[in-house]
């Protein structure tokens, strides 16, 4: 029937994209940094596809986009692998930090919200106890091997997501202050920024964080009082110190998880505390540096005032 026929058609294209992803997935670092981009129009095209499946296969009902969702969160895991491996490769400008962090902001919360809607179809009990940890235990022994793996993958992603809207907000206040040399004004502010995220241009499927777009949240941030800045920066590490205590209480957490999470952990709370002491020198009124380093983890940036 036409669904079959629909069907066969998708497996055959998304089979022709992940065999791509996975052969530059499988090169170093630079070259996948480098390459990544030229897969974001094939995704494209099967977002498109995946979408009209759906449609078949439901019969247009309510929240039955499963297709649609699993193509999805494997592009948004790659745009956002693809800015994580210029940290790694030591790409980025300490001044082009505030950029980056809020391109990830914008990527992570995507996946965020795409991760919540696949585990409200899969378990409402689990999206409950997500919420408060209570019955976490309990709840995810009516998961499958499966789905408790992608529930864990969710849980690090939203501590990683909380944790990066701090440092983001962190960053752009800094910059506000002049502690980051940030360029923000004037054409060549701009044409360094669009050059810098031009690896998304063929991402068709999702608009364009515009240079335009972070000045606004750049001058919101400036016309904020820094204590007030500084406390709504610390309720967002909280938030995610919270998630990952909370899974460091599952026990059968896989280990590659288990180290992923203790360096998450150890970035959170090292920024906290460097945020502190951001506190007390804007206070005071002296003179102190920053910056962003990745040695706890290579992909992951942590706050340390020098």
């Amino acid at each position: 029937g036409i669904n079959a026929e629909y069907m066969g058609k998708f497996i055959v294209s998304a089979g022709i994209v992940f065999q791509e992803y996975v052969i530059k997935y499988l090169r170093n670092k630079f070259r996948q940094r480098r390459e990544f981009h030229r897969l974001y129009q094939d995704f494209s095209i099967l977002i498109h596809q995946a979408t009209e499946l759906d449609a078949l296969l439901f019969q247009r009902k309510v929240d039955s986009n499963f297709m649609l969702i699993w193509t999805f969160d494997l592009l948004i895991r790659m745009m956002v692998r693809q800015l994580l491996l210029g940290f790694e490769i030591e790409l980025y400008d300490q001044s082009e930090i505030p950029w980056v962090l809020f391109y990830l902001d914008y990527l992570l919360s995507m996946f965020d919200r795409n991760n919540a809607n696949y585990i409200q179809k899969f378990s409402k009990d689990f999206a409950q106890a997500l919420l408060n940890s209570e019955g976490l235990e309990r709840a995810k022994k009516k998961l499958t091997p499966f789905q408790r793996n992608f529930l864990y993958d969710t849980m690090l992603n939203k501590a990683a997501y909380f944790t990066n809207r701090g440092l983001m907000n962190v960053a752009t206040l800094l910059a506000a202050k002049d502690i980051i040399q940030l360029k923000n004004d004037g054409p060549t502010a701009k044409n360094r920024y669009e050059h810098r995220f031009k690896i998304f241009d063929r991402a068709y499927f999702i608009s364009k964080l515009s240079f335009e777009k972070y000045r606004q949240f750049y001058y919101e941030v400036q016309s904020n009082k820094p204590e007030e800045k500084i406390a709504s920066i610390k309720e967002l590490l909280n938030n995610g110190k919270l998630i990952l205590q909370n899974l460091n209480k599952i026990t059968d957490l896989p280990p590659e998880k288990k180290e992923l999470l203790s360096k998450l952990l150890r970035i959170n709370v090292t920024s906290s505390i460097s945020l502190s002491k951001v506190d007390q020198n804007l206070k005071a009124g002296k003179e102190f540096s920053v910056a962003f380093t990745n040695g706890i983890h290579n992909q992951y940036v942590c706050l340390e005032v020098l």
